[in-house]
């Protein structure tokens, strides 16, 4: 299958899509694996993680480059990732005291035991299903804990952006042993084979909520977790320092096209500060560069045609329920998919833009009286992944921390804030369970009791 620079259309790789056969073949490599490896000692798997960040770090600039260009992903973005892939594999070395033996408070006199511990196993082989915009770091998200806590994992990148991953893993498998850490290229149908094998133990999946459910359905029985979508909001309250603040939120609803979970798209104002606020965020959407992510452009190409063309059938479906365009709405360019950073105000709760996860560059702006209005608003929501308030009230703080239904709540901070030791993830269809390392390696072991 070819692989596609996302900007000029130019080919830039090929990768090749496995059989059946092949597949079995690498389950079966991946079981036997964990079958004489489950008790690993720390130390094989810190050299373990520690090949994956040398490779990291002698392939930096290649690296940074190839994802930028299958990704479509500003290159300053890029370097961005490639830091944080470093970073989330070193947290991988950082983290084992979690599965040695802890010592826990039972009551045991009158007893013939004298101590209780728990301590955390691995949970066997387990598939990783990443998405396509984070190429390399949401799958480390995968990678490094399942390493840490002994498992071995089956990892299938995005076929819209294979290359980063394949490339890491061809160079990394020389220095780890057979069956550890396997990529499969394949197709949905068989990664569907690959989810309800019997030998795959557990499922992390990160990317639609669509498909991330339809999985979870499939495997009643098996331990899954789900990093899904979101339509995240901010809430802009009068107490609010707004020096600066316009082009925060604008770089935050278009960063990378906006094709990132967190990103913000729906923007509640209070009224009291609402026209003054809206009038500058228009200036700010105006100002967002677009074109080549290798020109360093904040707004670069949308993946594929095909979410260009989505993004505007809803920007039409809004305007149609009475939404007023502030600013943008028009595509730059079919090929590569440009879209022109797109604010827009009012319009039906019904429509898409509210009600939908966009993934792209585009927003909805609305007045609200306060913040107790804000929150009902942001949790009308199917979704609740991160939410950004930005308030200098302590009782506004404490009252939306409190009450809002989401997994995390970013104060005076965009809500696509994130570093990769944090716990995140979302409730409601927003997802299942939590990843940051640490986190990512309690859900990849289950805890066994001891009294002796």
């Amino acid at each position: 299958m070819d692989v596609l620079n996302k900007y000029s259309g130019e080919k830039i790789g090929q990768i090749e899509i496995l059989t059946r056969e092949q597949i079995d073949q690498k389950i079966t490599n991946a079981s036997v694996f964990f079958k004489e490896n489950k008790c690993s000692e720390i130390t094989d798997r810190k050299i373990w993680i520690s090949a994956i960040i040398n490779v990291l770090t002698d392939n930096k600039n290649y690296l940074t480059n190839l994802i930028s260009e299958e990704a479509g992903k500003p290159l300053f973005y890029a370097k961005v990732e490639l830091d944080r892939c470093i970073r989330t594999a070193q947290l991988g070395l950082e983290y084992f005291d979690l599965i040695k033996p802890h010592q826990i408070s039972v009551d045991l006199k009158n007893t013939s035991f004298e101590s209780s511990f728990t301590q955390r196993f691995p949970i066997g082989v387990i598939f990783g299903i990443s998405p396509f915009n984070f190429p390399l770091n949401l799958a480390l998200h995968k990678i490094i804990p399942a390493i840490a806590t002994g498992n071995s994992i089956i990892i299938k990148p995005s076929p819209l952006t294979p290359l980063s991953l394949n490339f890491l893993i061809e160079k990394v498998n020389s220095s780890l042993p057979s069956g550890l850490l396997t990529i499969v290229n394949c197709s949905d149908t068989d990664a569907e084979y690959v989810v309800k094998h019997p030998l795959i133990k557990m499922v992390t999946f990160t990317g639609s909520d669509k498909v991330g459910w339809h999985i979870k359905s499939l495997i009643p029985k098996k331990k899954v977790t789900l990093e899904l979508g979101g339509n995240a909001a901010v809430y802009i309250d009068r107490s609010a320092h707004l020096k600066g603040l316009p082009l925060t939120i604008a770089k935050a609803a278009t960063l990378y096209a906006g094709q990132i979970c967190i990103s913000t798209q729906r923007i509640f104002v209070h009224e009291e500060i609402y026209n003054q606020f809206k009038s500058e965020l228009i200036d700010a959407f105006n100002s967002i560069s677009s074109g080549d992510p290798k020109e360093n452009a904040t707004n670069g190409p949308l993946i594929d045609y095909a979410h260009l063309k989505r993004l505007t059938d809803w920007i039409s479906d809004a305007q149609e329920s009475g939404a007023k365009i502030l600013c943008g709405g028009n595509k730059i360019s079919e090929f590569p998919p440009l879209l022109s950073p797109t604010l827009i105000e009012g319009g039906s709760a019904s429509m898409k833009l509210f009600t939908e996860e966009a993934f792209g560059p585009v927003a909805v702006i609305q007045s609200v009286t306060n913040f107790q209005e804000a929150t009902e608003m942001i949790n009308n929501s199917k979704y609740g992944l991160q939410a950004g308030i930005f308030t200098n009230d302590l009782q506004v703080q404490n009252y939306m921390f409190e009450n809002l239904e989401v997994g995390g709540v970013i104060f005076n901070g965009v809500p696509g804030f994130r570093k990769d030791e944090m716990p995140y993830g979302g409730v409601k269809d927003s997802g299942f369970g939590r990843e940051g390392i640490f986190y990512a390696m309690e859900e990849m072991t289950e805890i066994k009791l001891g009294i002796r």
